[in-house]
Formats: C-alpha cells, structure tokens, sequence
C-alpha cells in the first residue's frame, strides 16, 4: 500500500496499468542528487513501473556503480541511457574570484546544449513504447 493505496505488484493504481506509465530520471550536471534519483527510481520500480534513467555516459557509470549491494531484482529494473555529450574543457577552480558563481562549471552546463536532439529522440521512443 501507498498512502492508503492499493498498488498491486503491475503497478495497476489510480487506472493505470502497466506498460502505459514509465518514468524517465534526468539527473542535471553537478547538480549532486544522482543518489536521490536512483533511491526514487527504486521506490518506483517496486511498484511495477519502469525507470529509464539518462544521463552522460559517466554519470550512469557513476549510478550503476552506487547501485552495487541493492536489491539486483530491483535494479535490473532501472534502463540506463547513455546521452551523447561533445568533449569539453573546462578552467580549474577559482576559489578567490569576485563573483562566488563556480565558472568552471559553465562549459558542461553549455554543452548540455547540445541534448536536445538525444533527450528528444529518446522521449519519442519512450512515447511509443509506452502508449
């Protein structure tokens, strides 16, 4: 049960049933809550419902391995996808700059950019397996 719901092992609630629902997790560059994410996409995917996860090909790297020592049944259930991301450069740190902002961070947010044909092409596919 789920406030006071009864979900049953299809993840069959509120009408649906399964394969119309799947949940898509996009963790956001250096946002530090690919840990949250993937304990939500476990609590999802206990319900039936399956869990695409994207992301860059180190960030899922990074997830998988943090998925070391979880129910395996369970994390079977999460589908990684890598997104394509162009190489970058990026400047050190610089602790002392006059404004706070982390600047080297900003070339990863600007190739993020560039995730908008693969984050839509994965949408569409997820559109129509999931209809």
């Amino acid at each position: 049960k789920m406030e006071g719901r009864d979900c049953s092992q299809n993840g069959n609630q509120n009408g649906q049933t399964a394969g119309q629902v799947a949940v898509l997790m996009v963790p956001l560059p250096m946002q530090s809550h690919l840990n949250q994410l993937l304990h939500l996409s476990h609590l999802i995917t206990a319900y039936g419902i399956p869990v695409h996860f994207a992301a860059s090909a180190i960030h899922n790297r990074q997830a998988k391995l943090r998925l070391h020592g979880w129910d395996p049944e369970t994390s079977r259930k999460i589908e990684f996808h890598d997104l394509p991301l162009p190489p970058y450069s990026s400047s050190p740190p610089k602790p002392n700059a006059s404004t706070r902002y982390p600047a080297h961070f900003l070339p990863i947010f600007d190739n993020a950019m560039h995730l908008r044909d693969p984050m839509s092409r994965l949408l569409q596919d997820l559109s129509n397996k999931f209809t």
